[in-house]
């Protein structure tokens, strides 16, 4: 109803609007690939150097609330990373869907999933921000159990970041 099958099946956009250059879209996407570089650099490499101290979960705890500012940067580098995360999706799917529909939709979707699971797993990145009495929330813990939460909220910042990076090799596999 309202597009013919045949538009299905020479792998045409829906809505019939001409899509740009194929160049233009690499290197639309190339582009969106070193921000999520430098993106992750920040977020990843540099911000955790600063804050994070190895052993001592009192210490990491304090460097946090003392470095609110740098913590708040790491949280809107990772919001960069999403936000070309999904646009990457998109151009790399229009990129590859004249080799093929299948594995481009697949790709797409490994990388949407990783996106999903990556974005909701900031929730512990505001949960810490929070504990550090930085949130805007005041934190009724005494201070050995504030360190020890400010540990797990990381602990399961990390491990969820491993579960969406899981979803990531497949997508590397199909574009290999």
């Amino acid at each position: 109803m309202g597009m013919p099958s045949s538009a299905l099946s020479r792998n045409e956009p829906a809505t019939g609007v001409a899509t740009g250059s194929p160049l233009a879209t690499a290197r639309l996407a190339g582009l969106l690939y070193l921000l999520i570089a430098a993106a992750a650099a920040v977020a990843h490499a540099y911000v955790p150097a600063q804050l994070i101290v190895a052993g001592d979960v009192a210490a990491t705890a304090d460097r946090i609330a003392a470095n609110a500012p740098l913590f708040r940067l790491d949280i809107v580098a990772e919001y960069v990373i999403l936000l070309s995360e999904v646009a990457l999706c998109v151009l790399v799917y229009v990129l590859f869907r004249s080799v093929s529909v299948s594995l481009a939709l697949m790709m797409a979707s490994f990388r949407l999933v990783m996106t999903a699971i990556h974005g909701a797993n900031m929730l512990n990145q505001f949960v810490v921000l929070n504990l550090s009495g930085e949130g805007g929330t005041a934190v009724p813990f005494a201070p050995g159990q504030r360190e020890s939460l400010v540990a797990l909220f990381l602990d399961a910042y990390g491990a969820g970041f491993a579960i969406g990076i899981v979803f990531l090799v497949p997508r590397v596999f199909l574009l290999g």
